[in-house]
């Protein structure tokens, strides 16, 4: 293919002229978005360069579509349109390799959440609002994703919508996998991603390229509130023969990690750790179907750790006689009076902020490196006192 001269992206007759020339059909839509995306840009320099957002306006396909076709991974145009796609960004001098870090502004982040089976409705509301107080200072706002739908989720990660205005990206509990996050990398190469509550990287492996931190609560440390409350319930209120009720732990750490230590817990005390990994979600429905069926399944129990406080309400409602613990300190558990572990949400959202504004300084320095940061984790003790 012959080089064509580069044209200047900043000069809208020229890219126009370019766009129709490989077939794109651009109009007073992309004129109007090319002055926006000039206006964007700092002060110019000789020569002003396409990126993505520019490609995506001129060809109306997503960043992910446009950076695969340019890098010949898969994606899903046509070997003409995908020639179409390499041939204007060559001529806008867009290249794959540049990486353009963000100076950090503190307006828009965008935040992926799944709704649906997670802890509980306040889990999410809580992180949000203090993603939104920590952002106030700024003028900043969240740009929120629902992932619960698998296609919606596969959508995101595969033709990621366009998340180039943002500063950087926060995945709350949504375990996304390399091939996701590598995907994502392709079309936002010089993006920030925070992970919150996600799964950590095996002993001498790292975080994907993109991952600047992943906010963890301490649920395993004897300094843990998690492994407090355990501790509380069989000693303090000697019970003997208790049972911990969690959605299925698959390869989610958090989970395996609660299933793990409340297991240690009862060892310790020479009981027997009873664990019931099967519910569908966490609901207060399903805590009123659980405790409808606990002496059927599991005959005799005197205490039961929930995996959430909604659960635990459910429990609780059907069966008031049984001591019932929650997990993540919602309005419901001061509200029925039920113990509970307090993860440090507010916290969290806190952090996360300030990860992403640490990533992008040490990434334009070129020493960004992922890092896991710790969140204490408290114990709520509401079935007595003196704790």
């Amino acid at each position: 293919m012959q080089i064509p001269q580069i044209v200047d992206a900043r000069d809208w007759i020229s890219v126009r002229e370019a766009a129709i020339r490989y077939g794109f059909d651009v109009g007073s839509d992309e004129r109007q978005a090319h002055n926006v995306w000039v206006n964007s840009k700092p002060e110019p320099s000789l020569r002003l360069t396409a990126d993505l957002e520019l490609l995506r306006v001129l060809t109306r396909y997503a960043p992910a579509t446009i950076s695969n076709a340019i890098r010949g991974t898969r994606h899903p145009l046509s070997p003409k349109d995908a020639k179409r796609v390499r041939e204007l960004a060559l001529t806008l001098g867009f290249s794959p390799r540049t990486r353009k870090p963000k100076v950090w502004q503190g307006k828009e982040i965008a935040v992926g959440m799944e709704f649906f089976g997670k802890p509980s409705f306040s889990y999410h509301e809580d992180i949000l609002r203090s993603l939104n107080a920590k952002l106030r200072d700024t003028d900043g706002r969240v740009s929120l994703f629902d992932l619960s739908d698998k296609r919606i989720r596969e959508r995101f990660f595969n033709d990621p919508p366009n998340l180039s205005v943002h500063e950087g990206l926060i995945l709350v509990n949504t375990q996304a996998g390399a091939d996701e996050l590598a995907s994502l990398a392709r079309a936002y190469p010089a993006l920030p991603v925070v992970l919150m509550h996600d799964n950590r990287p095996n002993e001498g492996s790292k975080y994907p390229e993109l991952i600047v931190a992943n906010i963890f609560p301490d649920l395993c440390t004897e300094e843990s509130g998690y492994r407090k409350l355990i501790r509380h319930v069989l000693v303090k209120h000697h019970r003997k023969q208790p049972l911990l009720a969690i959605v299925p732990e698959s390869d989610v750490e958090t989970r395996i990690i609660k299933k793990r230590v409340f297991e240690e817990e009862c060892l310790r005390l020479n009981l027997k750790p009873r664990v019931y990994a099967e519910l569908v979600d966490y609901t207060v429905t399903t805590g009123f179907r659980l405790g409808t069926q606990l002496s059927n399944l599991f005959g005799e129990i005197d205490v039961l750790f929930c995996g959430s406080d909604t659960v635990a309400v459910g429990v609780h409602k059907v069966r008031p006689d049984l001591l019932v613990t929650g997990f993540d300190n919602n309005d419901l558990a001061e509200a029925f009076g039920i113990s509970s572990v307090d993860q440090g949400l507010a916290k969290c959202g806190e952090e996360a902020v300030s990860a992403l504004q640490h990533g992008i300084e040490e990434w334009r320095r070129r020493e960004r490196i992922a890092v896991t940061r710790t969140i204490r984790v408290d114990a709520r003790i509401r079935c007595c006192s003196g704790f």
